[in-house]
């Protein structure tokens, strides 16, 4: 009998490429799932209650000093954005998180921060609130042992 060319040899070998295609592809899944569980890697924890680690506060810190309040547009995709805040000299300390919007607000009134009054003006209707986001919902914001400015996205307070 003659045999093909290409007959078993091939199968198995397309066969042991698909599997090769499987495990990659899962390792790939795997990787990109502890990465955003990591630290830097954004959010922590399920779907959006957990922590959110904005990275290194001594980074941040100068950059709020440089260039104002950090916006954060939308970190859990529900139609609300955050300001993260850094107030005093101090990098591990004097950090406030809150809506980027007044209460009730929609999206599109986003606040906007003043540099010149060092507040934050509703484009809406006009009102102001002061560098310290007192007045809209907040969110406990706190440096962790690593150094990593970290937003617990979980407890809004009003």
């Amino acid at each position: 009998m003659s045999r093909r060319p290409g007959g078993r040899g091939r199968r198995t070998g397309l066969l042991l490429t698909a599997l090769l295609g499987v495990v990659f592809a899962a390792l790939i899944v795997v990787f990109a799932v502890r990465s955003a569980n990591q630290p830097g890697g954004k959010l922590q924890g399920a779907f959006g209650g957990g922590p959110y680690d904005m990275g290194r506060a001594s980074v941040l810190a100068r950059a709020v000093d440089r260039d104002g309040p950090i916006l954060l547009p939308d970190p859990l995709r529900h139609n609300r954005d955050l300001y993260a805040q850094h107030l005093g000299t101090d990098a591990t300390k004097g950090w406030l998180a809150f809506e980027a919007h007044a209460p009730g607000a929609s999206r599109r009134c986003q606040l906007r921060w003043e540099p010149a009054g060092r507040d934050f003006r509703d484009p809406c209707d006009g009102r102001s609130y002061p560098v310290d986001g007192a007045g809209l919902t907040s969110f406990p914001a706190t440096v962790d042992a690593h150094g990593h400015v970290v937003i617990d996205l979980g407890g809004a307070r009003r």
